[in-house]
């Protein structure tokens, strides 16, 4: 009876151990499948990150291109003392607009600061703001990329 009494309690350390080896491959698995998963959230948010900076790269390279190939001091100067010779403020708005359209907006904002007139300048923010036209010569000209 006592050998009895012995294996059943054999028996049933063995089957609990059993179950607690069955929880634990269990809990290794969910943490597999979690570690899984997060890994492939973070190459997802990396490869987001890593479209938005190239994005952001194309963005700075037009810009630094278009300030690079700006003209010189003395060209805005020139082309600041041309536009000022217009007689109506419309007409300057205008000029600078087709200055834009030719040069690019770089230079048009830059001639328009050296004018001083700040209502020009503000003048010439709303064209290029409002105006449809405005952005689509721009873009068409590749002045301006989304």
């Amino acid at each position: 009876m006592w050998n009895q009494n012995q294996n059943n309690q054999k028996q049933e350390n063995s089957q609990e151990k059993k179950v607690n080896l069955d929880k634990l491959k269990k809990d290794i698995q969910f943490s597999q499948k979690k570690e899984q998963e997060n890994s492939q959230e973070k190459s997802e948010r990396i490869s987001s990150l890593e479209k938005k900076e190239n994005i952001y790269d194309k963005i700075l390279r037009s810009v630094k291109k278009q300030v690079e190939e700006d003209t010189s001091p003395q060209e805005i100067k020139k082309d600041a003392e041309e536009i000022a010779d217009e007689k109506s403020a419309e007409d300057q708005v205008k000029m600078l607009v087709k200055l834009a359209q030719h040069r690019g907006v770089v230079h048009a904002v830059k001639v328009a600061q050296h004018m001083e007139n700040y209502y020009i300048l503000d003048r010439l923010h709303d064209e290029m703001s409002l105006g449809e036209r405005m952005y689509q010569s721009l873009e068409k000209e590749n002045l301006i990329k989304e």
